[in-house]
């Protein structure tokens, strides 16, 4: 019963960073198309 519950808050861990990350990139390559001088 506890793997199961260590395993269900690694995958909604996991879902966060990810969510996160795609957030991260999107938002970098937004930034980038709206100023392009931005990433160099």
């Amino acid at each position: 019963m506890e793997k199961e519950i260590l395993e269900h808050r690694l995958n909604i861990n996991r879902r966060h960073f990810l969510s996160k990350l795609s957030l991260g990139i999107g938002g970098a390559a937004l930034g980038s198309l709206l100023i392009p001088d931005l990433l160099g």
